[in-house]
């Protein structure tokens, strides 16, 4: 009983990151909260990893492939934020509706 309260809980929180990353990513124009937003539906994605890890008993695999993937959002988080500090120089703004004007 516990045991399922705990699970419906998690998987309410790791939907709510979804959501709310999702919500971020088609609401904003600022390109640095859409980064911000991509990281949160990152973050929901090994949330459910932990989870489903947790459910099966393999909570071993699943930590290991969260480090990975861990890895992955922080290399692309860093490449994503250098192309917005040189949109910025180049085009003097990070609002992504400027910048379709000026094309």
């Amino acid at each position: 009983m516990v045991y399922d309260l705990i699970i419906a809980m998690n998987l309410t929180a790791i939907a709510c990151f979804f959501c709310i990353g999702l919500f971020g990513l088609l609401s904003k124009v600022n390109l640095i909260k859409i980064i911000i937003a991509l990281e949160l539906i990152g973050k929901s994605t090994t949330l459910s990893f932990i989870l489903g890890g947790f459910i099966n008993g393999e909570a071993g695999i699943s930590q290991a492939i969260v480090f990975t993937i861990i890895v992955i959002e922080v290399i692309v988080a860093a490449m994503a934020l250098s192309l917005v500090i040189i949109n910025k120089r180049v085009h003097g703004t990070i609002q992504v509706d400027k910048l379709e004007k000026r094309k």
